[in-house]
């Protein structure tokens, strides 16, 4: 087959297979967990709150904040590009209700951009399974992954397109640099492995000059720059994020033999082993080597550069997939030699057993880890409460709510929050929890007037002269507070 009918074919099959990847657990959510029949809200805490951020935007481009009742608390962002690119799309008619198109063009470009990436290194065969494998090192809860919209994620699929044209420029050109600057701007630690790559291609392919020191050295300083500005000139916080002390652990750490599956680390340990003396490949052996190192720090002091446990873990996998991919490619090449037609059928099995193990955990695990189990706490029932929230016209009225709605409170209704659990932004508290253990008519008054509550969002029923019911289901019950008048 020709070769450019070969990458469209092979562009087409992964285009698909990264929208069904991302869609899995959302396709089989009704089967896992009670809700709608196809789940197409953010997925994860984190996500939600990605979205609020940016609608925030619009107040100012340059300082997103978080929507508390009682004020705009200002947020150091990291990532502002990433926002940027969020409120374009809710600008296009973006809501939390059709979400799930982000996560699905973000799977298409890394899938088109990785492809392209490692056929360059190897050849297009090796590029589509490559792709494939890294579709389907598993996302989840804790780890994340491509399920997910996440500035890691994108920031590292622009990382792979500046390293594609680095290889098709031959050289540090303008194009490669803006989408370097891209990368960093979605997610500045991606800076450590993508000049550690940069540096070690030029080393291997031509002399270090001035012109490529001046851009390596300019990178730099934006990128500390932009560090600075993102952290308010908070330099502690600034080297935290640098250096990661006591790592995230996640549940306990990852089994890397069952997270990965044994046929995936046979592969790439193949491919390492018929690749390790490849000139060519040693700022690929360089990227990866990074990840290990970082590992290895991490498991021997606590402490790690630029990324925490679950990132070195999902970012390392997927450079290991460009190895497993050309370990596959080897097999196939002398099983054709043995057996010409059986060669293709044998290669299509090991690549189902590769990607199986993950295929069946988004499809049917239980674990609290699958995105579909996880997502489960945003029911029918709160949609419908949100919904009736949603369309009140007073937004201003201060709402008791649970801690866990915090994050959807605001995208869902234009409530400012009163709460919010602790992950992508800081975390507060309110009284929920102080009415729900002590639920008297009496305890609930003094807290409604002490802190203000003109709406309270419960979980049960209650009789008290001073409240009203103005909406109930199967499991909220939402009440609006009717101070007695003198």
């Amino acid at each position: 087959m020709e070769k450019n009918k070969q990458i469209i074919i092979f562009i087409i099959i992964l285009i698909f297979i990264a929208a069904i990847v991302v869609s899995l657990p959302r396709i089989f959510f009704s089967y896992l967990a009670p809700g709608e029949h196809f789940y197409t809200y953010p997925l994860h805490t984190d996500e939600w709150q990605h979205y609020t951020l940016a609608l925030s935007l619009k107040k100012n481009f340059f300082k997103p904040h978080i929507f508390y009742y009682e004020e705009d608390t200002p947020f150091f962002d990291g990532s502002l590009p990433f926002h940027w690119l969020i409120y374009l799309f809710q600008k296009m008619g973006l809501t939390p209700k059709n979400f799930l198109i982000l996560p699905i063009l973000q799977a298409i470009f890394f899938a088109i951009v990785f492809f392209f990436f490692t056929t360059t290194l190897f050849n297009p065969l090796v590029g589509f399974f490559a792709s494939l494998f890294a579709l389907f090192i598993r996302g989840d809860v804790s780890i994340l992954g491509i399920l997910f919209f996440k500035p890691y994620i994108l920031g590292f699929a622009f990382l792979i397109l500046s390293l594609f044209i680095l290889h098709k420029k031959k050289d540090f050109s303008i194009s490669s640099i803006i989408f370097s600057l891209a990368t960093i701007f979605c997610y500045p630690p991606l800076f450590l492995p993508l000049i550690i790559y940069i540096l070690i291609y030029i080393l291997i392919n031509q002399k270090i000059n001035k012109k490529f020191l001046w851009k390596i050295i300019a990178l730099a300083l934006l990128t500390l720059f932009f560090g600075i500005y993102a952290t308010r000139k908070n330099y502690s916080l600034l080297i935290d994020k640098i250096i990661y002390r006591d790592s995230i652990m996640g549940y306990g750490g990852v089994n890397l033999i069952k997270y990965l599956g044994v046929p995936l680390i046979i592969l790439g340990l193949l491919g390492i082993i018929k690749t390790i003396k490849n000139k060519k490949l040693w700022p690929l052996h360089a990227l990866f080597g990074f990840f290990v190192l970082d590992f290895l720090l991490l498991m021997i002091t606590k402490s790690s550069i630029g990324f925490h446990y679950m990132r070195i873990i999902y970012l390392g996998s997927w450079i290991f997939t460009i190895y497993a991919a050309y370990g596959l490619w080897c097999i196939f090449n002398w099983l054709k030699k043995k057996i010409k037609w059986g060669a293709v059928i044998i290669v299509a099995l090991i690549a189902l057993a590769t990607i199986f193990p993950t295929l069946k955990f988004y499809v049917s695990s239980r674990s609290y880890a699958n995105p579909a189990i996880h997502s489960a706490w945003l029911e029918e029932n709160n949609l419908k409460a949100l919904e009736f929230l949603n369309n009140l016209p007073d937004k201003n009225k201060k709402l008791l709510h649970p801690i866990t709605l915090g994050t959807v409170i605001t995208p869902m209704t234009g409530f400012k929050v009163t709460a919010l659990p602790t992950a992508l932004i800081g975390g507060k508290r309110n009284r929920y929890y102080d009415i729900r253990d002590d639920f008297t008519c009496d305890n609930i008054e003094n807290i409604t007037k002490e802190e203000g509550y003109e709406l309270l969002w419960l979980e049960e029923s209650i009789d008290c002269s001073f409240l009203k019911l103005i909406f109930k289901n199967n499991s909220v019950f939402i009440y609006e507070y009717i101070p007695a008048s003198d």
